[in-house]
């Protein structure tokens, strides 16, 4: 079996929005996200793996998730 066939990179809940330390308290118990995820993307890019984003949109039209919010997926 070839990387292809077994390997896919999926990634939940990577938008702008979730990057906001003083909206969530201040409290993330994973300060390296970013990085970490930056890399992971590039090794699958760089092999021509599939990558999917799953985006969590909120109903609450002044959360930072909100549809409405400028939010791009870290990419």
């Amino acid at each position: 079996m070839t990387d292809k066939e077994i390997s896919a990179l999926l990634l939940i809940d990577c938008q702008e929005g979730f990057s906001d330390w003083d909206y969530w308290g201040g409290n993330r118990n994973n300060p390296d996200l970013e990085s970490n995820l930056q890399k992971l993307l590039e090794n699958y890019r760089e092999r021509n793996l599939p990558i999917i984003h799953i985006i969590h949109h909120s109903n609450d039209p002044v959360s930072y998730t909100h549809l409405r919010a400028h939010e791009t997926v870290l990419d």
